[in-house]
C-alpha cells in the first residue's frame, strides 16, 4: 500500500483542526483494523504533493512488485494545519484538475508491474482521472470522508460493507470540459468536442454496488394528466446479484416542447431500495404540478400543456434509463 494521502489526516478534509491520532482512523489504520489477519507492507509518501521525488515513485513501484495487490491512495491535500502542502480547499484554487505532483507517475508506475491494482481518491473536489478510469480496475471516490473514514473504505474493499452511494456532481474528463453537468439544455451539446470524448467521465447520480440491479419496463398509472392532475409512474426493479444491495432508483423528467428552452432532464425524486438476492420490488412515484412547474418567458410559474418524457434508472446516463411519455392537456 502506498500513495501521499494512505495514512495521514487530510481524510478530515479542510476546516479541520489536527486532531490526536486515536480520533482518527487512516485508510492504512482502517486495513490493518478490518482485516488483522492480513500483511501490509506501507510504502510512505510525504503530505506535500508538490514535492514529490521520481525516485520514491520508483522505489514504490519496486515494492509493489512483491505484493499480491497494490491499494494507491491519491487525491488533494485541504487540511488547515498543512497550509505549505495545500493544493485543495478555500482559497487554493487550481487551472487543471489533474493529480498533483507526481500522483499519476506513481499510479501508472505501479501499474506497469501487472499487480492487480486498486486506486483510493481523497479529494475535494472532481479530478479528471481519465487515465485511471480507463486502466485501473478498481476505483473508489472517497472524497474527504472525515475521522472514521479509513474504517469506511476498508469495510468497502474488503467486501464488508456494500456500497450505495450515488455522485452528487458530474466529473469531466478534463478540466477544458467545460459544461460538464447533467440538466443542461440541448443546444449546449450539439457539437462534438473536435478532439477527446464529449462525453462525462462519470455522469450525475451514477454509483456501483458490489450487487446488480435490473429495472422493467415504466407502467403510468394515465397516457394524459390535467395540469392540476397527477400520473403515478412505476417500475419493478429486481436484485440479480448474489449478495444483498441497497439501490438508489432516480426519477428524471423532460418537458418535450415548450415555450422556453428546458434541461435535457432534471432529477425530480428518488427511492432507496433494498433487495436480497433475486428479490424484487416495485417502485412507485407520483409526479403531479410540483415536478412539471417552471418559469416561463414572462416569469409566470406554472405547467405549461404538451408531452412530458418520464425517465427512471439508477444515474442520470441514458443507458441507465427507462423511459415513458405521457401528455398534460
Amino acid at each position: 500500500m502506498t500513495g501521499p494521502n494512505a495514512d495521514n489526516q487530510t481524510i478530515l478534509g479542510d476546516w479541520a483542526f489536527a486532531q490526536p491520532d486515536s480520533c482518527v482512523t487512516t485508510v492504512m489504520e482502517g486495513l490493518r483494523e478490518v482485516s488483522p489477519q492480513t500483511e501490509f507492507d506501507f510504502f510512505p509518501f510525504d503530505t506535500n504533493l508538490r514535492t514529490m521525488e521520481m525516485s520514491r515513485v520508483l522505489q514504490a513501484r519496486d515494492r509493489a512488485r512483491k505484493a499480491d495487490l497494490a491499494i494507491v491512495v491519491v487525491g488533494e491535500n485541504s487540511m488547515r494545519y498543512m497550509w505549505q502542502d495545500k493544493t485543495c480547499s478555500e482559497n487554493t484554487d487550481r487551472y487543471e484538475l489533474s493529480l498533483a505532483g507526481l500522483q499519476q507517475e506513481l499510479v501508472e508506475e505501479i501499474y506497469k508491474t501487472g499487480i492487480p491494482t486498486v486506486v483510493v481518491l481523497v479529494n475535494g473536489r472532481p479530478l479528471t482521472t481519465e487515465w485511471i478510469a480507463d486502466h485501473i480496475p478498481a476505483l473508489i471516490e472517497a472524497w474527504e470522508p472525515g475521522s472514521l473514514g479509513g474504517q469506511a473504505i476498508a469495510e468497502i474493499l474488503f467486501g464488508e460493507v456494500n456500497p450505495e452511494g450515488k455522485l452528487p456532481v458530474t466529473i469531466p474528463r478534463h478540466s477544458g470540459q467545460i459544461q460538464t453537468y447533467y440538466n443542461h439544455k440541448e443546444t449546449s451539446k450539439w457539437f462534438k468536442y473536435g478532439t477527446g470524448k464529449s462525453t462525462p467521465l462519470f455522469e450525475f447520480g451514477y454509483g456501483l454496488t458490489y450487487s446488480f440491479f435490473e429495472f422493467g419496463p415504466i407502467t403510468l398509472s394515465a397516457s394524459q394528466m390535467t395540469e392540476n392532475g397527477k400520473i403515478r409512474a412505476s417500475v419493478e426493479v429486481r436484485n440479480s446479484g448474489d449478495r444483498p444491495g441497497t439501490e438508489v432508483v432516480q426519477l428524471y423528467i423532460r418537458d418535450c416542447y415548450s415555450s422556453v428552452t428546458r434541461p435535457v432532464k432534471e432529477l425530480k425524486d428518488f427511492r432507496k431500495v433494498s433487495l436480497q438476492p433475486g428479490e424484487k420490488q416495485t417502485v412507485t412515484f407520483d409526479i403531479t404540478a410540483k415536478e412539471l412547474s417552471f418559469y416561463d418567458i414572462h416569469m409566470r410559474y406554472g405547467v405549461e400543456k404538451g408531452e412530458f418524457e418520464v425517465m427512471i434508472g439508477n444515474s442520470s446516463r441514458d443507458v441507465d434509463l427507462q423511459k415513458e411519455n405521457f401528455i398534460v392537456k
